[in-house]
């Protein structure tokens, strides 16, 4: 993990944080792009570029991620 997992290139990482891998090298992640609370994202490393991550949001919080878990 490197500084493709950031689209700030003087944060180096520190805005979108991987704490799970996905099959084929994507990652979840901890997504502080738009609030100090992080989203939960999946990042597609195939189609990101250095500054530029692919991602989709899937929860808006790790409390609601974890509730996605259980249902």
């Amino acid at each position: 993990m490197d500084t493709r997992l950031t689209d700030d290139e003087n944060l180096v990482g520190a805005n979108i944080i991987p704490f799970a891998a996905l099959f084929a090298g994507d990652f979840v992640c901890l997504d502080f792009r738009d609030n100090k609370k992080p989203s939960i994202s999946v990042w597609f490393h195939e189609e990101s570029d250095d500054f530029k991550p692919v991602t989709i949001k899937v929860a808006d919080s790790f409390a609601a991620f974890l509730k996605m878990l259980s249902e």
